[in-house]
């Protein structure tokens, strides 16, 4: 069956792969960019920034006129920024959070109430493995995440009466151009954690590289769309290693784990 499905932040990384993908599906598939311009790969792309309620609140009167049963609301827009947590103001961190977690909220407070009169629909949250591990150096990247976490735990038993569904992946290093758009804290220039964070950066940038094909997330969201009943909180996917750490974590304790990813890192 062919579904409606709204996706933030199709112009790049995840989205421009999901959206491409269940776009050749058949799927109808409406993205958002805040600067949109002709895409193939989406059946409209609408101008829609998460941080603007007016810029929401524009694109939900549009949707309910032209396209009054989606089924599919995927939250993908965000970014990460990359330092020290001393050297970073509180501004960046805002920003940050603002975008990953409170933009995130405000697509869902937008579409519960279309999705409750329908009495059925579904949201899919691009997550990352750094919700559920945290990054040295991408704290507050981490720190979005993880409140996109227990945000959607909560949120879950909330709607199940009005039978929506709501579910994260987890991605971990995929090939996309997510560490081409990484933004960096303006005070950087730091003796003493300079060394280090140049270190972890190199480390971040090759694993980004030899990432697995943003394909693999495009095929989980179109076998999740379909999928009947109950869906699970996480979907873990990525390189195998990165994957099997989140269950290696539950394993030996957020302790044991912290040690092995600092060296990893090569943080002493």
């Amino acid at each position: 069956m062919k579904k409606t499905v709204f996706i933030t932040g199709t112009s790049s990384g995840f989205g421009r792969e999901i959206a491409k993908h269940l776009h050749e599906k058949g799927h109808v598939v409406i993205g958002t960019s805040r600067n949109p311009k002709a895409n193939n790969d989406t059946t409209e792309t609408l101008q829609l920034d998460v941080n603007d309620m007016n810029s929401i609140n524009v694109a939900m009167n549009y949707l309910a006129k032209k396209y009054p049963k989606i089924d599919v609301l995927i939250n993908n827009a965000g970014f990460g920024i990359a330092g020290a947590v001393e050297l970073t103001s509180i501004e960046e961190a805002k920003g940050q959070i603002e975008t990953n977690f409170f933009g995130v909220v405000r697509m869902i407070q937008a579409f519960i109430p279309y999705f409750r009169k329908r009495d059925k629909g579904l949201i899919i949250n691009v997550s990352s493995i750094g919700g559920l591990v945290g990054l040295p150096f991408q704290a507050f990247y981490s720190a979005s995440k993880f409140a996109l976490e227990g945000f959607t735990q909560g949120l879950r038993s909330e709607l199940r009466p009005f039978n929506i569904q709501v579910t994260h992946i987890n991605p971990g290093d995929f090939a996309t151009d997510f560490g081409q758009n990484r933004q960096f804290i303006k005070n950087t220039a730091n003796e003493l954690y300079e060394p280090t964070f140049s270190a972890v950066l190199k480390i971040y940038k090759e694993d980004e590289i030899k990432g697995a094909n943003p394909q693999e997330v495009a095929f989980l969201v179109e076998k999740l769309i379909h999928k009947k009943g109950k869906l699970k909180i996480h979907y873990l996917i990525g390189p195998k290693l990165q994957v099997f750490g989140v269950f290696v974590k539950r394993m030996i304790g957020a302790t044991n784990f912290e040690y092995m990813m600092r060296m990893i890192y090569k943080i002493k």
